[in-house]
């Protein structure tokens, strides 16, 4: 056991991966930055981190009378390892190297720390460590609050790293009559500051205030430019008051450069009378920098007849649960390191009832735009489609993802995201029990109840009345509940249109979400989705058909009018 201070830390500190200690120290040099406000900020090393030489850099709170246990723990929660903090606190009668919990009425003076003790309490941090100096700039730091909204600074092994300016949250403004976000923030002193939300940094030289949102490559870029120009990050539209404080803007870019400079990336610059181009005044791992800018709409762009060879993107994958469904049920991105595409994905799933299970992000390599990739085989769980491919589609367009079906779960899920050309793993993440969100009340959803008899809107197929009544079904059963169902002449909609449903719905999956739970079941939704092609699937869904009632039908009616619109406006003549 540890006796003293510096010995915890350091254990603590070789708990730590590589890359998650550079970020522990790149945190730590933020806050040594914050001392001299007006001084630019440190610079990072490009040698592998040495636990030791951390340490010493973090002991230089314990000489400046900080509270270097607390420093340590707010550090930890920045790099999302606040596991490691219970190891920092030995429960104890001793006062040897130790930390007691103190009762938050304890005085100030009670919380000096020596190498021999210390008294503190864990469940409530102080903000002033991290955040004091940064109030002075009339700033809020970010502190992970909602890690699904907001990730840590992307890094790639073959990109030198930039010098990174200090986390910031802007002011977030929901402008309803346009119906999107609208960031703020207000400067009063000089800094180099990075907003968590768009990813871009902005050098400010005088107090200024910013005001920007993400725009829409699609409204401003069309189809003849696009034929010359590759987009290449988020495009955002941004008014600084007063124009001149602003030193430089960094907009950031999802190319992976390896090191390199190429001369083909232009910032796109939206005004009234079209579209300008810029050359960069400095190229850089994740960002291209921009000196004494205008502002408007901006974003970075690569001229496409240059690359003839393949282009390599930093990519992020982004694991959702949705939470609709009684089984487990995940949806996995595959999107180049986009904060506006980001915050799209986000927003969709949430609006979907789902939510993010947060694992590492980053693939363990650049990925090439084109390629496929597909998850590797998981006894008892479904996946559909089979392949993805890796590209980038507009924040206002639908992105494609990988999607998941387990009835039931162990101790964890290894998932491996594999490149198919070259049979190369590119991201793995394990799904923990304790990792899961909540899934919603099926029966609150449906605004239904198991208790008394079974009502006609309530439940269609066979296997749906027996989960819920948890009796078998009997044919007289079946028929009593048919009895309830309002008649109608002639053959339903889905039965004279049959064959074009089946050739012309290709949207089958959207369709079988809006069925499950009240007209399929978990084995007939796993069932249909093992088929090969939309028609086979349609066949498949179709075979139930026969042992549905009016309300049934009437279900997948909906479901189609919902997700196949104008097909089904062509069957209806409309």
């Amino acid at each position: 056991m540890p006796e003293t201070i510096p010995e915890t830390l350091l254990l603590v500190l070789r708990e730590l991966e590589e890359n998650e200690l550079r970020q522990f120290k790149r945190e730590l040099e933020k806050l040594l930055f914050f001392r001299e406000a007006d001084s630019d900020p440190p610079r990072m090393s490009q040698d592998p981190e040495d636990p030791e030489e951390v340490l010493e850099l973090l002991l230089l709170y314990h000489r400046e009378r900080f509270q270097v246990l607390e420093v340590t723990f707010q550090l930890l929660r920045a790099i999302h390892r606040p596991d490691l903090a219970p190891r920092l606190y030995t429960p104890s009668d001793t006062r040897s190297g130790i930390a007691s919990l103190r009762d938050e009425d304890e005085d100030e003076d009670d919380r000096q720390i020596t190498e021999q003790s210390i008294t503190l309490i864990l469940p409530k941090p102080p903000r002033r460590d991290l955040c004091a100096i940064a109030e002075s700039y009339n700033l809020e730091v970010e502190e992970k609050k909602n890690p699904e909204e907001f990730e840590i600074l992307f890094s790639c092994p073959r990109c030198p790293r930039e010098d990174h300016a200090i986390n910031i949250r802007p002011e977030t403004i929901l402008d309803p009559e346009r119906g999107y976000n609208i960031y703020r923030l207000k400067c009063t002193k000089r800094g180099s500051f990075h907003c968590c939300i768009t990813d871009f940094i902005f050098d400010v030289r005088a107090p200024v205030t910013l005001t920007y949102h993400f725009d829409s490559w699609t409204k401003h870029l069309n189809a003849e430019q696009r034929k010359h120009w590759l987009i290449v990050g988020p495009l955002l539209d941004i008014q600084a008051d007063p124009e001149e404080a602003i030193k430089a803007i960094h907009i950031p870019h999802f190319l992976c450069l390896q090191g390199n400079v190429h001369s083909k990336i232009r910032i796109a610059h939206f005004m009234k009378d079209g579209m300008s181009l810029e050359r960069p005044d400095r190229v850089e791992s994740f960002h291209v920098k921009l000196k004494n800018p205008t502002f408007s709409s901006r974003g970075a762009v690569l001229k496409k007849q240059w690359f003839k060879r393949k282009i390599k993107a930093h990519a992020v994958a982004l694991l959702y649960q949705d939470l609709r469904v009684p089984i487990l049920k995940f949806h996995l991105y595959l999107l180049p390191n986009d904060s506006s595409l980001k915050k799209a994905v986000h927003e969709h799933e949430l609006n979907y009832d789902s939510q993010r299970v947060r694992k590492p992000p980053a693939t363990m390599k650049a990925l090439t735009i084109g390629s496929h990739f597909f998850l590797e085989k998981i006894v008892g769980v479904a996946i559909h489609p089979e392949k993805l491919e890796f590209k980038y589609l507009s924040a206002d367009m639908e992105h494609q993802y990988l999607e998941l079906f387990a009835d039931h779960m162990e101790d964890a899920l290894r998932l491996s995201l594999v490149e198919k050309k070259k049979n190369e793993l590119v991201w793995t993440a394990y799904i923990r029990r304790e990792d899961l969100h909540p899934v919603k009340d099926q029966k609150q959803n449906a605004g239904q109840s198991t208790d008394g008899p079974v009502e006609k809107n309530e439940f269609c197929t066979t296997a749906a009345v027996s989960r819920q009544t948890h009796t078998p079904l009997t044919a007289d059963a079946i028929q009593r509940n048919e009895k309830h169902q309002p008649g109608s002449p002639g053959m339903h909609f889905i039965e004279q249109h049959r064959e074009k449903l089946i050739d012309r719905t290709n949207n089958v999956e959207g369709v079988l979400d809006a069925l499950y739970g009240t007209v399929i079941d978990y084995a007939q939704y796993q069932k249909i989705l093992s088929r090969d092609t939309p028609q086979n699937k349609m066949r498949e869904l179709y075979m139930l058909v026969p042992s549905w009632n009016r309300f049934c039908k009437d279900q997948l009616y909906e479901a189609l009018k919902d997700k196949q619109k104008f097909l089904i406006e062509d069957l209806e003549g409309r």
